[in-house]
């Protein structure tokens, strides 16, 4: 449901996504650690850490609650915890090791950490944080909570309104940490130390950082509203679904209608859901098939635009991101020097001996640049 919110369309899912799915691997495999101490649930959450770091350094925010949770475990007293503690570094490591290697041969100026410092834009490395950077990151965490989770937030409402208070004796937890604080952990932390970033080291917090964590904050929600005392009996359980999928089919009714497609759609031609890829592709296919070979083997363009064109053509090329190979390793560098390779330019830019298109859009064989990619 987040990700839906968050994306503005079901079916786009990135590297936050599969960020989600690492935290998510994670946090079960701690519980289970928690509750067996068995070693293969250290090395499985290893292999998610490994994982989780390849998909996008923010997984790094999982150091919090593990902390908590290493302190809470203490296997410096248990020699078993620490040869799990010991093997889940290891597998991390292995995983991520091949990644680190590549990462230091990398030239800073187009490496993943100048993008990383790019995108975040550290104020302390500027001349210090101002109040600013502080109103930004409080608003970050409030867009978060009741925007960003505001879908999973209204169904919680309803849960409450339907629900009653439980009549059930609590029953006692032998576990090493409770359910309640294990979840409180993985929801409260992620988002504060993001929150903390932006305060202390004023950073530009990115609205998609929440992605992975947003699913967390969902238990934290019902502590507040008390839903984990409550129960909802069996024929009202087919109605929470109900309103579950209302909501799901109000946020795709929403994605679509701020689309190209629908009637809100925005005037914003640069943003890639609003223009129509569908009838660009069509037009590119009819002034560049011939010329290209019969094939589209690949697009060299702005990475939005060229996906969207690329996902409409029936050939489905491959994407050369902003003419740069280093940040598109999909593409060998033999490949440009084939036929089926075109570049795509934006309406107003581009050489001179472009073809322009209908719509403003134009396109040329490829070219290399004077200087080598």
């Amino acid at each position: 449901m987040c990700i839906t919110f968050y994306n503005g369309r079901l079916n786009y899912y990135n590297h936050n996504t599969l960020l989600m799915l690492c935290v998510c691997l994670s946090a079960h495999c701690w519980w289970m650690i928690l509750n067996t101490g068995r070693t293969h649930w250290w090395i499985g959450l290893g292999a998610a850490a490994g994982m989780g770091m390849l998909s996008k350094y923010q997984y790094l925010l999982v150091l919090a609650p593990s902390a908590c949770l290493v302190w809470q475990l203490q296997p410096w007293r248990n020699r078993h915890h620490l040869r799990g503690l010991g093997l889940a570094c290891l597998t991390a490591s292995v995983i991520f090791m091949p990644h680190l290697l590549w990462l230091l041969q990398q030239d800073y100026a187009d490496s993943p950490i100048r993008y990383a410092m790019k995108t975040s834009r550290p104020a302390f490395l500027e001349g210090g944080v101002n109040f600013s950077h502080r109103l930004h990151s409080g608003l970050w965490l409030l867009d978060l909570v009741l925007n960003r989770c505001l879908p999973a937030l209204l169904l919680l409402l309803s849960l409450k309104a339907l629900s009653e208070p439980e009549r059930a004796p609590p029953t006692e937890d032998t576990s090493i940490i409770s359910g309640k604080r294990f979840l409180l952990i993985w929801g409260v932390l992620p988002p504060v130390c993001i929150t903390l970033l932006g305060l202390l080291a004023g950073m530009d917090l990115q609205m998609q950082w929440g992605t992975a964590y947003a699913i967390w904050i969902v238990p934290p929600m019902m502590v507040v509203l008390s839903l984990h005392k409550r129960w909802i009996c069996t024929p009202l359980t087919w109605l929470a679904l109900g309103l579950f999928a209302l909501i799901q089919g109000l946020l795709l009714l929403q994605s679509y209608q701020t689309s190209f497609y629908g009637c809100c759609a925005s005037h914003e031609a640069h943003r890639w859901r609003m223009f129509d890829s569908h009838a660009l592709a069509k037009e590119l296919d009819a002034s560049a098939r011939e010329a290209v070979g019969g094939t589209f083997k690949i697009i060299v363009g702005p990475a939005a635009a060229a996906g969207a064109v690329s996902l409409a053509l029936p050939d489905k090329p491959k994407v050369l991101i902003d003419r740069n190979l280093k940040i598109s390793p999909w593409i060998h560098p033999q490949e440009l020097h084939f036929a089926g390779v075109v570049e795509l330019w934006p309406p107003h830019t581009g050489p001179d001996d472009r073809t322009i298109l209908p719509s403003g859009w134009s396109w040329r064989l490829y070219a290399e640049p004077p200087e080598s990619l």
